[in-house]
């Protein structure tokens, strides 16, 4: 075999552009094909992979649509208005600097935190702290990214929800159940 055809044979490789391209493709494909507007009760949830390609992904997606439509017809609306419908949720990853931009250009309902935990580049137990330290989050992005979107999208009760965390302190955790009983 030849350096080229080695290329996409190594695992950092694969992992890399697998764990982001795998997502974008089954959200277009969904999106595309009408499953969201055929079935709107449907919620999915895309993790896994990251959240920082959503801005440019969705803007994409949105230019196919309006100049390809005859190729879209299974779809009703722009994959924008699909994106910020509450249909769709996603994780983002401790290392991703670029979340206060992705909050702020799509929604702060979209992205919730998950720990990634227990692979093997897992930064937990650390991760919830990396996540809440990435510069630019305000107080209630971090709320609405470490618990209050997996709260609502999950539709958990006041009950279901734990009385210590992590991340929030005891009070906080008071304010979690009091977000949910408003909801």
């Amino acid at each position: 075999m030849g350096a080229g055809s080695e290329r996409l044979e190594k695992y950092s490789y694969v992992h890399m552009t697998a764990f982001a391209f795998e997502p974008m493709i089954a959200l277009m494909h969904m999106i595309g094909e009408g499953v969201f507007d055929r079935y709107p009760r449907l919620k999915v949830a895309y993790v896994e992979g990251a959240c920082g390609w959503l801005p440019f992904w969705t803007q994409r997606l949105d230019e196919h649509f309006e100049k390809l439509r005859p190729q879209w017809h299974l779809c009703q609306r722009k994959p924008s208005e699909i994106m910020s419908s509450g249909q769709v949720v996603f994780t983002c990853e401790p290392e991703e600097t670029i979340l206060p931009y992705v909050l702020e250009t799509m929604g702060q309902h979209l992205v919730m935190y998950a720990s990634d935990y227990a692979h093997w580049d897992s930064e937990f137990p650390e991760s919830v702290r990396l996540v809440a330290s990435i510069p630019g989050l305000t107080d209630e992005q971090k709320r609405r990214v470490l618990g209050r979107n997996a709260v609502v999208w999950f539709g958990l009760t006041p009950a279901e929800l734990p009385e210590t965390s992590v991340y929030f302190q005891p009070e906080e955790v008071a304010g979690l159940r009091g977000y949910v009983d408003g909801v």
